[in-house]
């Protein structure tokens, strides 16, 4: 991918992880990291792809997706301060992301889209499983909140459960072979 990719990938870990963890501590978010970047691994496992990649696209996609549910909630309880929640979206998701598109454009570089879908769907199940649904009205007190919440963090278990059982099912490999040293 190249190493303008990769300080591409680090500002926005920079930028998403230093907002969030401000506001949530580092437990939450290092949990939402790892389980982003677990997800994404699982989902390009799952492709069949045998062209294994290192990077964090797949986790800081699952974090973007998760700034993005956490200001949707806020816009929801901020109702005064909807506008400029909206310009935060525009600086901090949709410039960023233009200009990622772009660099995908003109430098031809095929991303891991299974890496990102994985990533991307466990920052939104865990969004939703700490906020509740994203709407702009404020009904916080209604119980389909909890349920929705129960219902995302149920969602993401089972999509890990499942993974992993088609994952070590069909794509393991064999522990031998990753463990022998064979130099030849």
């Amino acid at each position: 991918m190249g190493w303008f990719h990769l300080l591409s990938n680090l500002s926005k870990q920079l930028m998403y992880g230093i907002l969030l963890e401000r506001k949530y501590g580092s437990v939450r978010v290092i949990t939402l990291y790892w389980l982003s970047e677990f997800g994404a691994s699982l989902n390009s496992m799952l492709s069949g792809s045998r062209n294994f990649g290192v990077g964090s696209s797949g986790a800081i996609f699952g974090v973007l997706l998760f700034f993005i549910v956490e200001r949707f909630s806020a816009m929801k309880n901020n109702v005064n301060h909807r506008i400029s929640i909206l310009i935060q979206l525009v600086l901090l998701v949709v410039l960023p992301m233009t200009i990622s598109i772009c660099q995908i454009i003109i430098l031809k570089i095929d991303p891991a889209h299974s890496a990102h879908l994985g990533g991307g769907l466990v920052g939104v199940l865990f969004g939703i499983g700490m906020f509740g649904c994203p709407c702009l009205y404020n009904n916080e007190h209604h119980s389909c909140q909890t349920i929705c919440r129960r219902t995302a963090f149920g969602v993401l278990f089972l999509y890990f459960v499942i993974s992993l059982i088609i994952v070590f099912r069909t794509n393991a490999p064999f522990l031998g072979s990753i463990m022998s040293t064979n130099p030849s």
